[in-house]
């Protein structure tokens, strides 16, 4: 579903054959004149994400690793968003060298660890870096790299939110959490569409289906994560 298609859905709901006013329509879509990106659809859409580390949630950012640096600010991977804005959870960091192989997750460090095991060493690098501290958006990798290879920056993201300008949000073909999850994003602004107009039953029934399609939803991504198991071949030992 693209982002025009779950208003229509929410619009039709909501009020039927009717058109709501002008500031509805901008509460419900976060756009319009001097409206902050706060819409009840954008509210819904992040609410589908906070609910679990969806499939359609996994993102890679690339790192281009330089001989001599082992800070890198992860903000200029991850666009203009905020890192917070965008980074839900890590996954894992992973080095691809030179020769196109994946090396071991870094470790990530505990606090002191870094002074303790790598700063003695400091100027004694070695091929590809092992471990990694975290500072706000700042990543420090160690110990010192002798060769520049890429690190796979590998987490559960947030989708931007919706647009703000109106002429973009009809036009905007949704992302991955509109595609898998527009119903479930439709039913929660619905139902805080009907908490505004105090239609209790209403706002009931749509709570209740979202959370039900969330369910079914949670059950699709445990099955996409096991696929692959599934289709191993047995093997009798």
């Amino acid at each position: 579903m693209t982002f025009q298609e779950i208003y229509e859905q929410v619009r039709f709901e909501a009020f039927g054959d009717s058109i709501p006013n002008n500031s509805m329509i901008n509460y419900i879509r976060g756009t319009g004149t001097g409206v902050v990106n706060n819409g009840l659809i954008a509210k819904a859409h992040k609410k589908v994400q906070d609910k679990n580390n969806f499939w359609f949630m996994m993102m890679t950012e690339v790192i281009q690793l330089q001989v001599g640096i082992q800070s890198y600010t992860l903000n200029d991977y991850t666009g203009t968003v905020a890192l917070e804005n965008k980074v839900k959870e890590l996954i894992s960091l992973v080095v691809k060298d030179q020769d196109d192989k994946f090396h071991e997750p870094l470790q990530l460090l505990r606090t002191g660890d870094a002074q303790r095991f790598f700063w003695p060493s400091d100027g004694q690098g070695q091929q590809y870096p092992t471990a990694f501290e975290m500072f706000g958006d700042e990543l420090v990798i160690y110990p010192d790299i002798t060769e520049s290879n890429e690190l796979h920056f590998i987490y559960y993201g947030y989708a931007d939110r919706p647009p703000v300008n109106d002429d973009l949000f009809s036009q905007s073909e949704g992302d991955p959490v509109t595609m898998y999850a527009g119903d479930i994003i439709a039913q929660y602004t619905l139902s805080d569409v009907a908490r505004v107009l105090k239609d209790w039953d209403l706002y009931k029934a749509a709570e209740d289906n979202a959370n039900r399609m969330l369910l079914d939803l949670k059950i699709v991504d445990n099955q996409r994560r096991h696929a692959l198991i599934h289709e191993l071949p047995y093997i009798d030992c």
